[in-house]
């Protein structure tokens, strides 16, 4: 707003001036301004007359005084990324049905001493994060040495590492510090002045992941500090928040039965097949290769030959008396003895269907 009010107050006084010379019956002369003449520059200056580009020769109208940088961005209110100091449209993000705007919200409100943290907060989300948007009203209401770049952010991941930035520099030995102190922040926020902050910090090229619950908490990073209170809103870009549900499961990767979308461990990981291929299974046999459990069928026709016959119990004869490792263990317990014997004459002339 300063300048255009400045822009129309130039303009306004050449108006008045050659107004004058009119007025006084001299003709005026031509004055020339120097500055941008393209209205679709972030530097145009409505009072120019002439650019002020060095070389006189020059006649093109898009002149080399022109910048087109310092007002570029999404111009769209509805936008993720809505600059409202923009007048030069670009880049415009938008919102999408299940992330939004890919950011995962904090809000913490708290006193702090120096050295002391607040509680941690959760949010859930997936993603990595590329910027952290901090607004922080930041009050110094005991007017000691406290800044507002005293602040520490810690961030926790959700495999528990966590990392950290800002604050005098001081390692917390808490979080993995990124050597970002102080100077993460604007220079306006190094000093003790009680009002509003903004900043963001690019955190992109530390690849910090995760799929889960994520954790933000501040700390007064000025250990001398008696105290100062820290208002702020942090968001985590990249971050497409979700409801967190719990989904018990096997969350061992190397078990055959690993559940990629379980969260949480319950214990009922296997990790062999049984004899038909089923993870954790308990057929201890398929002798015909059918995928069908022998215990399903007839385990009691020892020779496959689709019939329980004298052949059978002389084969279950031979291993009588087996207490370990039985091949021809019919009721399974361990052993083949006269529990095995008896089960076969019950099932003696039967016959078995052999796929």
């Amino acid at each position: 707003m300063i300048i255009i009010y400045n822009n129309l107050k130039s303009l306004l006084t050449l108006i008045l001036f050659t107004y004058s010379l009119i007025i006084a019956g001299q003709q005026p002369a031509y004055i020339i301004m120097d500055g941008c003449t393209d209205p679709a520059a972030c530097n145009y200056d409505p009072t120019s007359t002439d650019d002020d580009d060095d070389d006189d020769d020059d006649d093109d109208d898009d002149d080399d005084s022109c910048e087109y940088e310092t007002c570029l961005g999404c111009t769209d209110i509805s936008a993720c990324n809505f600059d409202e100091n923009a007048t030069i449209d670009s880049d415009c993000i938008f919102s999408d049905p299940l992330c939004g705007c890919y950011e995962l919200n904090f809000a913490v409100t708290d006193t702090l001493s120096g050295g002391e943290n607040s509680e941690m907060f959760e949010n859930t989300g997936t993603g990595t994060i590329s910027m952290v948007t901090i607004d922080l009203y930041f009050d110094n209401y005991l007017n000691n040495g406290s800044w507002a770049s005293d602040m520490v952010v810690q961030i926790g991941s959700p495999d528990g590492t966590c990392y950290e930035f800002g604050g005098i520099g001081i390692p917390s030995n808490v979080c993995v510090n990124s050597g970002l102190g102080a100077g993460v922040y604007p220079f306006i926020w190094i000093g003790s002045t009680t009002g509003f902050y903004s900043a963001s910090v690019d955190l992109s090229s530390y690849n910090i992941s995760g799929d889960g619950v994520w954790t933000l908490t501040i700390v007064n990073g000025w250990p001398a500090s008696s105290g100062a209170g820290f208002d702020t809103s942090i968001s985590l870009s990249g971050i497409c928040p979700y409801e967190y549900t719990e989904l018990l499961g096997c969350t061992d990767f190397t078990a055959c039965n690993y559940d990629p979308s379980a969260n949480i461990e319950d214990g009922s990981c296997f990790y062999s097949f049984d004899a038909i291929g089923v993870c954790g299974g308990d057929c201890t046999s398929d002798s015909d290769n059918d995928g069908i459990c022998d215990l399903e069928m007839c385990i009691e026709d020892l020779n496959s030959d689709g019939i329980i016959s004298v052949q059978d119990i002389l084969i279950l004869l031979s291993d009588f008396g087996c207490d370990s490792m039985c091949e021809y263990d019919i009721n399974q317990d361990g052993s083949v003895s006269i529990a095995d014997l008896l089960l076969m004459l019950q099932s003696f002339g039967g016959l078995c269907d052999i796929q």
